[in-house]
């Protein structure tokens, strides 16, 4: 699975995930959606956020994706 298809999926489902960036900081919500090079995370608190995928070190579903 192409990283394409992963974020298509998560984003397809609604999915909750925790997102580690290289800092160390983690961050929780929905993917509203993506392109090249960042990514767009609702947080619980309602707030949309703009992360750039370089800064992105994993992405964890809280739930398994259908395809896997």
């Amino acid at each position: 699975m192409t990283q394409e298809e992963f974020l298509s999926e998560l984003k397809n489902q609604k999915s909750h995930v925790f997102i580690y960036l290289v800092n160390g900081i983690k961050l929780q919500g929905n993917i509203e959606d993506y392109h090249e090079n960042v990514l767009f995370l609702k947080g619980t608190n309602k707030i949309t956020q703009m992360i750039f995928k370089d800064a992105i070190s994993t992405i964890f579903p809280e739930q398994n994706i259908e395809k896997f």
